[in-house]
């Protein structure tokens, strides 16, 4: 018996002489010296010199998991960073386009403003006996229409015709059915 407590003796100061080389080889970080240090202590307290070794892995393994924890963190920060300062790039970049957009509308508008108010006729051709555009026509109108929409100093005035086929008072409710479709296209409500 006083053989195996000798030979576990010189076992755990073999352990306790080569570790510190072993980190220094393996360049061990703060948190895994810290985890040998505090297991072996613990194991050592409740289980004497095997209680020191297998505390001083455990220590260790726990301490190295900490410290790859502690890295990722520090890279997902770095990352994070490095995204804040593109969004604050391309933030920057969005203002200066919104900047020059209105820059240029402000140019173009008064020459838009001028064309508009010389007057621009547009025909819009219904099929006989309909008062409902084809739906092509009717978003292409209706785009015209928001963007026109959006200068308060232009003046639209819509006019409704039918041909001559038919009875007085049935064509001129059909011309009154197509001015309302192209309104409702100007305006974007539904009929």
């Amino acid at each position: 018996m006083r053989y195996t407590t000798t030979a576990l003796t010189v076992a755990t100061l073999a352990v306790i002489l080569a570790a510190p080389s072993a980190f220094a080889a393996t360049k061990s970080s703060k948190e895994e010296a810290i985890g040998v240090g505090s297991g072996a202590v613990i194991g050592a307290a409740a289980g004497g010199p095997v209680g020191f070794i297998l505390g001083a892995a455990i220590g260790a393994k726990l301490g190295d998991t900490i410290d790859r924890k502690n890295d990722r963190l520090a890279s997902l920060e770095g990352s994070l960073d490095d995204s804040r300062n593109t969004v604050a790039f391309l933030e920057d970049d969005v203002d200066k386009l919104s900047g020059e957009i209105e820059r240029l509308r402000n140019v173009s508008r008064p020459e838009l403003v001028s064309l508009l108010q010389a007057g621009i006729a547009m025909d819009l051709l219904f099929r006989t006996d309909e008062f409902a555009l084809a739906d092509t026509t009717g978003d292409r109108l209706s785009q015209l229409a928001g963007t026109l929409a959006a200068m308060p100093d232009i003046r639209i005035q819509l006019d409704g015709f039918a041909d001559e086929r038919g009875d007085e008072d049935y064509n001129l409710k059909l011309s009154e059915k197509r001015v309302e479709a192209r309104r409702v296209c100007r305006t974007g409500r539904d009929r």
